[in-house]
């Protein structure tokens, strides 16, 4: 398992980033991924864009190779919170 929270948001390209540690996983690895969800009002995650939303993290997440496990919404009411295993029938992009 891989487990990244409050760090998506961070990665400058995070389809690359998660590209690359699918290797590092086993066909049935899951990567755990929390993360601020845009916020209501003014505050700290709106001021800084400190979040990312679910909508580019599920496109993201599937162009890097991966299909979506499960989704929580009950934990954590501010974050996002997503489970994803490799999708194995993806081809890999040819290295440069």
């Amino acid at each position: 398992m891989i487990f990244a929270r409050d760090v998506f948001h961070h990665l400058p390209d995070p389809e690359h980033y998660f590209r690359i540690i699918k290797r590092t996983l086993k066909p049935n690895g899951i990567v755990a991924i929390i993360d601020h969800a845009p916020a209501r009002g003014i505050g700290f995650v709106n001021l800084f864009k400190h979040f990312t939303p679910l909508e580019t993290i599920q496109k993201t997440m599937e162009m890097a190779g991966y299909e979506l496990s499960e989704s929580f919404d009950f934990l954590l009411p501010e974050q996002t919170f997503t489970l994803w295993r490799r999708y194995d029938l993806m081809p890999e992009p040819s290295e440069q």
